[in-house]
């Protein structure tokens, strides 16, 4: 998917080491995580509980993660429990699919206290929820429709892939366009 190429790209821009396997196979993974030490995880709620089910998860040595991001399903409290346990925190996120990779992260804190929630926007991530008829924003505690902003996000999962070639738009922004001020920070 789009999130794991992002998510991938991130990582390896920082200097990291990717396992790729062709298939999940929890006690597979389990076993790479305590042997390789890996740091970094991401995924749906359901790996990490198929990975808590395995035999040899109470014994296994977790020292090595460093983070582990969750989202597209709600996290149980006991599946948050069980890796807190572990000493490790399923840090809930959102926008796995609908930005790309993270819009959002919920902090340590926020992962334990409400693991209900998916946290802030990410640096240069714009939220808003409103409503979907008129698309005007909605008062705390109204339901509406999220909408995300953030760079590199495609309208309509690619559908509309716009008129415009970005670099050109960007640098004809930061040039002069009454609000060069907006835009020449992105340039």
């Amino acid at each position: 998917s789009s999130a794991g190429y992002v998510v991938f790209n991130q990582i390896m821009a920082y200097g990291g080491t990717a396992y790729m396997e062709e298939a999940f196979d929890a006690e597979k993974a389990l076993q790479r995580i305590v042997e390789e030490k890996i740091t970094m995880l991401q995924g749906t709620p359901i790996f990490f509980e198929r990975i808590a089910a395995c035999a040899g998860f109470a014994e296994a040595d977790l020292s090595g993660i460093r983070m582990i991001q969750t989202g597209g399903a709600r996290v149980s409290q006991q599946l948050l429990q069980t890796w807190m346990n572990k000493g490790v925190v399923l840090r809930q996120i959102y926008g796995q699919t609908e930005a790309g990779g993270t819009a959002t992260i919920n902090s340590i804190a926020a992962s334990t206290s409400q693991p209900e929630k998916c946290g802030r926007g990410l640096p240069f991530t714009r939220l808003a929820i409103v409503d979907p008829v008129d698309g005007t924003p909605c008062p705390p505690g109204v339901p509406g429709e999220i909408l995300v902003a953030i760079w590199g996000l495609e309208s309509d999962y690619g559908v509309n892939l716009g008129k415009f070639q970005t670099l050109r738009a960007l640098a004809s922004l930061a040039y002069d366009c009454g609000r060069s001020e907006l835009f020449k920070g992105e340039w």
